[in-house]
C-alpha cells in the first residue's frame, strides 16, 4: 500500500522533470498493469478510491477479478501475466483484431454502438492510464492508443483521466503524462478546446509562478522543468488564437528561460515559436502592430537576451503570424 502522504511527495519529487521520457523499449520486461494514475493510486490507497466515478470502479474490479471470462478480463489477466512487453503488445494486437473480426461478423462496416459495453469501456480507461503512464515505453504506449475506438463515452473518460493530471495526485509525472497526451491524436483535440484554460492554469499556477518566483536561474529543474513547459506549450498552442490565462507572465517566463545557462540548444527554436504564439493569443486586433514593436525594438526591449535568443524571438514571431500580417510588418518595416 502507498501512503496518501509519501506518494504525495513522490509526485512533487518526479514533476520536478527528473525523470526522463521513457522512449523505447531498451529492455523487454513487462510492464505492470497499472503502475501510474488514478486507476493505480485507487487499487493501492482505498482512500483516493472516488466512489462517484463508476467507470473507475469498473476499471479496478477488471483488474483485480481473475474468475472473470469476458475478453476484456482476458486481456487484463494475459498483460498481466506476460513475461515481455513484447508479448504484451502482441496480447493487444490479438485483442484489437479480434474486436475487428467480430464486428465485421455483424455488419461489413464495423461500428460501435451508441453506448459501448460497461466492460470495453472501463479497460479503455485502464488502457487510456497505462498508455500515459511513466514506465510505458512509445511501442507499447502506441499499441494501447490504436485500441481505443473514439465514441461519446470513450471521449468523456478520456476527458477525465485528462483532467485528473490536475484534480488528483495519482501521476507520478503530470507533466510527462501530459506531453504524452498531447502527442496524442486522440487527446491532443481534446486539450486544446474543452480543457485548454484549465490546463494553462495548472501549468502556470504549479510550475510557471514558482520559476517565475526563483532566485536560482541556473538550477537543473528550472531549465528541465522549463524545456518540457515549452515543449507542451508549442503543442497545447499551435492552432489557438484569442487569450489565454496568464498570457503576459508566460511571455515573461518564455524570456526568463532564454537566460538559462545551460538551456539546450533546440530548445531556444521551441522557445521562439512559443513566445510567438503566446503573442499571437494577446491582442488579435492590434497583432500586426504588436508584431512590428516587438521585431523593431528587440535590441532595445530584449537586450538582457543573447543575440541567438534575439533572434529566435523573432523567427519566432515570423512563424506565428499569418502570411498577410507578415506583408503588414514588412512593408511597415522598410
Amino acid at each position: 500500500k502507498i501512503s496518501q502522504h509519501h506518494h504525495h511527495h513522490q509526485v512533487v519529487a518526479d514533476a520536478m522533470g527528473r525523470s526522463k521520457l521513457n522512449t523505447s523499449l531498451k529492455s523487454n520486461t513487462p510492464i505492470p498493469l497499472p503502475h501510474d494514475g488514478p486507476i493505480y493510486a485507487a487499487l493501492n490507497d482505498p482512500n483516493t478510491s472516488s466512489s462517484d466515478d463508476s467507470v473507475l470502479q469498473a476499471a479496478c474490479q477488471l483488474c483485480t477479478d481473475e474468475s472473470g471470462s469476458s475478453v476484456e478480463t482476458k486481456l487484463c489477466q494475459d498483460l498481466t501475466n506476460a513475461t515481455t512487453s513484447k508479448e504484451q503488445i502482441q496480447k493487444l494486437q490479438a485483442y484489437k483484431s479480434s474486436k475487428r473480426n467480430a464486428s465485421s461478423a455483424k455488419e461489413s462496416e464495423p461500428k460501435l454502438s451508441e453506448t459501448l459495453r460497461y466492460e470495453v469501456i472501463a479497460l479503455y480507461r485502464l488502457l487510456l492510464e497505462w498508455s500515459l503512464s511513466i514506465q510505458t515505453p512509445v511501442p507499447l504506449r502506441r499499441t494501447t492508443q490504436a485500441i481505443i475506438v473514439q465514441d461519446r463515452s470513450v471521449e468523456e473518460v478520456s476527458q477525465k483521466v485528462l483532467v485528473s493530471f490536475w484534480s488528483s495526485k495519482s501521476w507520478k509525472n503530470p507533466l510527462m503524462s501530459l506531453e504524452t497526451a498531447l502527442n496524442s491524436p486522440i487527446l491532443k483535440p481534446i486539450l486544446q478546446a474543452a480543457l485548454l484554460h484549465d490546463c494553462i492554469t495548472f501549468l502556470y499556477k504549479t510550475y510557471i509562478s514558482k520559476s517565475l518566483e526563483a532566485k536560482d536561474m541556473s538550477s537543473e529543474s528550472i531549465v528541465e522543468i522549463g524545456s518540457r513547459l515549452s515543449e507542451i506549450l508549442k503543442l497545447l498552442l499551435d492552432k489557438h488564437e484569442g487569450e489565454i490565462p496568464h498570457g503576459e507572465e508566460q511571455r515573461r517566463y518564455i524570456l526568463m528561460l532564454f537566460q538559462c545557462p545551460g538551456l539546450p540548444i533546440d530548445t531556444y527554436n521551441t522557445l521562439g515559436i512559443v513566445y510567438g504564439r503566446l503573442l499571437l493569443c494577446s491582442e488579435t486586433e492590434s497583432l500586426s502592430e504588436t508584431a512590428i514593436e516587438e521585431v523593431q525594438k528587440i535590441d532595445d526591449t530584449h537586450a538582457n537576451l543573447s543575440a541567438l535568443a534575439r533572434l529566435q524571438v523573432v523567427k519566432g514571431i515570423a512563424a506565428t503570424m499569418s502570411l498577410d500580417i507578415l506583408m503588414n510588418v514588412q512593408s511597415k518595416t522598410q
